[in-house]
């Protein structure tokens, strides 16, 4: 019987050890992993300073999809702050036709000068209407 339970005991401690490494390998592919995605994020953001360093700009023509993009991205912080609903961004030619709806004069304004100085915009035409309070 004794000789029953230290066969079971050391069985047990085997598994546990197998358990033991698993999780270690599992924890060390994590870690692997997590510090490629950081290299990566490092290395990103290196490209982008080299970029801004050099005096670079985005390439002004570009599809209007591209574009579009562009606009979107830019304005989408402006969007939060304002409190405005997101607009409808439309690009034709490389001629934006925003539609929506803001608060105040001013915040349509805002949004027509932010799209303006994006690079590839080769005019504004705004539709955005100020929503009666």
């Amino acid at each position: 019987m004794r000789r029953m339970i230290r066969v079971v005991s050391v069985i047990g401690l085997v598994a546990v050890g197998i358990r033991a490494r698993q999780r270690l390998r599992r924890g060390c592919a994590h870690g692997w992993r997590t510090l490629q995605r950081r290299r990566r994020f490092l290395v990103g953001k290196a490209h982008g300073w080299a970029y801004r360093l050099r005096g670079g700009h985005p390439d002004p023509d570009v599809v209007d999809a591209v574009l579009a993009d562009r606009v979107r991205s830019a304005i989408g912080p402006l969007e939060k702050r304002l409190g405005v609903r997101p607009l409808d961004v439309r690009v034709d030619d490389h001629v934006v036709f925003m539609n929506g709806e803001v608060a105040h004069l001013d915040d349509a304004a805002a949004l027509e000068r932010a799209v303006q100085d994006i690079s590839g915009v080769a005019a504004v035409r705004s539709h955005l209407r100020v929503a009666a309070v």
